[in-house]
């Protein structure tokens, strides 16, 4: 289902950039990077909406999530999504990411072997 461009979502102004905002629907709640293939998961960014839908979730094989959010419980029922890390960190363009470099790729190494992995923030 689209939203008409008359809808009242699609009139408010972005914060960011004086843009119109994108209108959210299920291709753009995460995009793939890595392509999954018969020897290992895909990798895909995603955004908060995509990290709480099961069925979006159960579509894309995806069965490891790594959140970003600060302040935030983030968990997973383990039938849905047993492997998950969460970075406490800001939605910020001064919150220094690369001190989970290390970590984060070891958890994506490991867990990609054997499914998807969905990486989203709190937005």
């Amino acid at each position: 289902m689209s939203i008409p461009l008359h809808h009242p979502i699609n009139q408010m102004a972005s914060p960011f950039s004086g843009q119109m905002p994108a209108v959210m629907s299920p291709p753009d709640m995460m995009n793939c990077i890595i392509e999954p293939t018969s020897e290992f998961g895909g990798i895909y960014l995603g955004n908060l909406k995509a990290s709480n839908d099961p069925d979006f979730l159960r579509e894309n094989k995806i069965r490891a999530v790594i959140s970003v959010v600060y302040g935030q419980e983030v968990s997973y029922p383990e039938h849905i999504i047993p492997f998950h890390k969460l970075i406490n960190g800001d939605d910020h363009h001064s919150f220094e990411l690369s001190e989970n470099f290390e970590e984060t790729f070891n958890f994506i190494e490991q867990h990609r072997k054997y499914t998807s992995i969905l990486i989203h923030c709190f937005a």
